[in-house]
Protein backbone atom coordinates (compact mmCIF):
# COMPACT_ATOMS: atom_id res chain seq x y z
CA UNK A 1 0.00 0.00 0.00
CA UNK A 2 1.02 3.59 -0.70
CA UNK A 3 0.25 6.12 2.01
CA UNK A 4 -0.99 9.40 0.56
CA UNK A 5 -1.57 12.75 2.22
CA UNK A 6 -3.51 15.30 0.19
CA UNK A 7 -2.56 18.91 0.92
CA UNK A 8 -4.10 21.31 1.92
CA UNK A 9 -6.97 19.17 3.30
CA UNK A 10 -4.60 16.77 5.13
CA UNK A 11 -6.82 13.88 3.94
CA UNK A 12 -5.07 10.51 4.27
CA UNK A 13 -5.63 7.73 1.73
CA UNK A 14 -4.08 4.35 1.00
CA UNK A 15 -3.89 2.79 -2.46
CA UNK A 16 -2.80 -0.69 -3.48
CA UNK A 17 0.49 -1.10 -5.29
CA UNK A 18 2.21 -1.36 -7.66
CA UNK A 19 0.66 1.57 -9.52
CA UNK A 20 2.02 4.32 -11.73
CA UNK A 21 1.62 7.90 -10.52
CA UNK A 22 -0.63 8.83 -13.46
CA UNK A 23 -2.99 5.92 -12.79
CA UNK A 24 -3.11 6.73 -9.08
CA UNK A 25 -4.15 10.31 -9.89
CA UNK A 26 -6.79 9.06 -12.32
CA UNK A 27 -8.13 6.65 -9.68
CA UNK A 28 -8.41 9.57 -7.23
CA UNK A 29 -10.14 11.76 -9.83
CA UNK A 30 -7.32 14.30 -9.93
CA UNK A 31 -6.12 15.71 -13.25
CA UNK A 32 -2.34 15.61 -13.68
CA UNK A 33 -2.15 19.39 -14.16
CA UNK A 34 -4.06 19.98 -10.90
CA UNK A 35 -1.48 18.49 -8.52
CA UNK A 36 2.15 17.87 -7.67
CA UNK A 37 3.05 14.40 -6.43
CA UNK A 38 5.97 14.48 -4.01
CA UNK A 39 8.04 11.72 -2.42
CA UNK A 40 11.00 12.44 -0.15
CA UNK A 41 11.03 16.09 -1.27
CA UNK A 42 11.13 15.22 -4.99
CA UNK A 43 8.42 15.82 -7.57
CA UNK A 44 7.40 12.58 -9.29
CA UNK A 45 6.49 12.23 -12.97
CA UNK A 46 3.44 10.32 -14.14
CA UNK A 47 5.39 7.33 -15.45
CA UNK A 48 7.05 6.45 -12.13
CA UNK A 49 5.89 3.32 -10.33
CA UNK A 50 4.77 3.52 -6.71
CA UNK A 51 5.53 0.52 -4.51
CA UNK A 52 4.58 -0.86 -1.09
CA UNK A 53 5.45 1.37 1.86
CA UNK A 54 5.92 4.49 -0.27
CA UNK A 55 4.72 7.65 1.45
CA UNK A 56 3.73 10.47 -0.85
CA UNK A 57 2.14 13.87 -0.70
CA UNK A 58 -0.25 15.22 -3.31
CA UNK A 59 -0.28 19.01 -3.32
CA UNK A 60 -3.29 20.40 -5.11
CA UNK A 61 -2.29 23.34 -7.27
CA UNK A 62 -4.36 26.51 -7.22
CA UNK A 63 -4.03 29.47 -9.50
CA UNK A 64 -3.71 32.92 -8.03
CA UNK A 65 -4.03 35.91 -10.26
Amino acid sequence: MVEIIIVPSEEKIEIETPIKVKYMLRKLGILKNEALVIKDGRILTGDLMLRDNDKIEIRLVTSRG
